[in-house]
């Protein structure tokens, strides 16, 4: 076990001998569809960069609610459930409502060749709030084999972020988990799952949390239970990233295997 607290930044450099399965390409032969609050993907989902317009035909890639009160919407993907092609997006411009969530159970990827533009980011998963909660769990996995990170969540004003990762999660191009609180208040939660993998592009990050504003006392906690490595050998940058430009606390916990050059403060080799 490697902890670190305070400011932490693991650099990491070396692809895992540990494997996935993608998805290629195939036909939309289901479709997500929405009520309640909720836009619920079955079956296999090929999504267009598009945004959702009621009543469907829900294929598209980013669902946006309205601001509003104190309130909640989400995104689930049920179990075997495969949403391919431009991946899947929610963002809100609320900042008292509605809280964003997200349960994956099954695959979230972003095609070969493809680079989203709608949702606030090019992420295979992307959670964009101007400042309500956001939050992710779920034993599925999460692919970018186009351009950009593999999950990226961003929230201000008091909004915290918390990810669970049941599953695996990878970006040919990017970050593999991309977390971000701008706000004067908020923390970030991240923590991931033994025997996953998270893999990041070429110079890219792992694990990155970062809270931007000086103002913002908050936590970041990242405790990592799965192996992280590089798709590329030698490539990836970090590990695990976490700073903060506030005052808050930092604190890092890694359980399992970080291949890695070297770390900003000591020398550590893969391993426990």
């Amino acid at each position: 076990m490697i902890a670190v607290t305070s400011r932490a930044r693991l650099l990491a450099g070396a692809a895992l001998g540990l494997g996935f399965t993608t998805f290629a390409a195939q036909p939309a032969l289901a479709a997500c569809t929405y009520a309640g609050g909720t836009y619920t993907c079955t079956g296999t989902t090929t999504t267009t960069d598009t945004v959702f317009v009621f009543p469907g035909p829900g294929t598209d890639r980013t669902i946006t609610f309205p601001a509003g009160p104190a309130s909640n919407a989400s995104i689930d993907v049920d179990p075997g459930a495969i949403v391919n092609g431009f991946g899947l997006a929610i963002t809100t411009p609320g900042v008292l409502g509605p809280d964003l969530h997200v349960i994956n159970d099954g695959t979230i990827q972003v095609n070969v060749g493809n680079t989203p533009t709608t949702g606030g980011s090019s992420a295979a998963l992307s959670i964009v709030s101007a400042g309500t909660n956001l939050t992710y769990a779920g034993t599925g996995d999460i692919f970018n084999l186009g351009t950009g990170d593999g999950l990226f969540a961003s929230t201000g004003d008091d909004g915290s972020i918390t990810v669970n990762l049941g599953g695996s999660v990878s970006s040919v191009t990017g970050d593999a988990v991309d977390l971000e609180v701008n706000g004067t208040s908020g923390n970030i939660s991240l923590t991931t799952t033994a025997g996953e993998t998270i893999r990041a592009g070429n110079t890219d990050t792992g694990l990155e949390a970062d809270i931007f504003n000086a103002a913002n006392a908050g936590t970041i906690t990242i405790v990592n239970n799965a192996a992280i490595g590089g798709t590329v050998v030698n490539t990836m940058s970090d590990g695990i990233n976490a700073t903060t430009a506030g005052t808050g606390a930092v604190s890092v916990t890694t359980f399992d295997v970080i291949c890695r050059r070297s770390v900003r403060a000591g020398v550590y080799d893969c391993g426990r």
